[in-house]
């Protein structure tokens, strides 16, 4: 393992031990300190969208179970998002709902090829702002555009 991914490996261990609200309010102009900076609104009806994985997509060593939307048929341009499920895994059993991660790509490909990543409470539908977290972990796969899933099932 060279040791830029062995940094990386570093850092997302470091983000995933933190509080993904911690990680994603900032102050804003009105000085109310609880609204995040640049959370895009909840992208309301997303379960009508294409549904990425045929399967529930289960990392059993984390306890993560996902289920992922994407607003596009195989264009990846500005203008698409793609949304997260992220639920508690028991080993057998797909539980609470814990969060719903959210991925946008704008017009400007300078950082992380145009995508933001923003996270949401699965019941209040509050934003958690930006996750640092989700950029850490994707920028592992850059040469994939950032993505996990395959692109032809998006």
């Amino acid at each position: 393992m060279n040791i830029r991914r062995a940094f990386v490996f570093s850092l997302v261990a470091l983000f995933a031990t933190l509080d993904l609200g911690a990680c994603a309010s900032s102050s804003n102009t009105d000085g109310q300190d609880d609204v995040p900076k640049a959370a895009p609104g909840f992208p309301t009806g997303y379960t009508a969208w294409k549904k990425v994985n045929a399967e529930t997509i289960v990392r059993a060593d984390e306890n993560i179970a996902r289920e992922v939307y994407a607003n596009t048929a195989g264009e990846l341009g500005a203008g698409t998002v793609l949304v997260k499920e992220q639920y508690a895994y028991d080993g057998a059993v797909k539980g609470e709902m814990q969060l719903i991660a959210v991925m946008r790509r704008g017009a400007d490909l300078t950082t992380n090829k145009g995508w933001t990543f923003s996270g949401y409470d699965p019941t209040t539908k509050a934003a958690k702002g930006e996750v640092t977290a989700c950029a850490g972990c994707h920028s592992l796969q850059e040469d994939n555009d950032f993505l996990f899933s395959d692109k032809s099932t998006l």
